[in-house]
């Protein structure tokens, strides 16, 4: 019965994540309000997880172009310094 109830709450959570746009680092909140819930202790709606999403202020668009890495630094002899007068 608990695995069902785990199914339950992930799937929950999951589609919470979702309807705020998949945001990193939420996952314990969708979890927690997942588990309230399914208790009883909050309205299920996704409606409302939407709602969440749409009063937040929009960023820009994430762009799959990567960032150039830094041209890799050539052996050889350091250059000098030059003498100081």
């Amino acid at each position: 019965m608990s695995e069902d109830r785990d199914q339950t709450i992930k799937d929950r959570a999951y589609a919470i994540w979702e309807a705020e746009g998949r945001p990193e680092g939420r996952s314990q909140d969708h979890w927690l309000r997942a588990e309230q819930e399914l208790d009883g202790d909050a309205a299920p709606s996704i409606d409302a997880a939407q709602q969440a999403v749409a009063e937040q202020p929009e960023t820009a668009p994430e762009t799959s172009e990567a960032v150039p890495a830094a041209a890799p630094r050539r052996a050889g002899r350091p250059k000098k310094k030059a003498p100081v007068a």
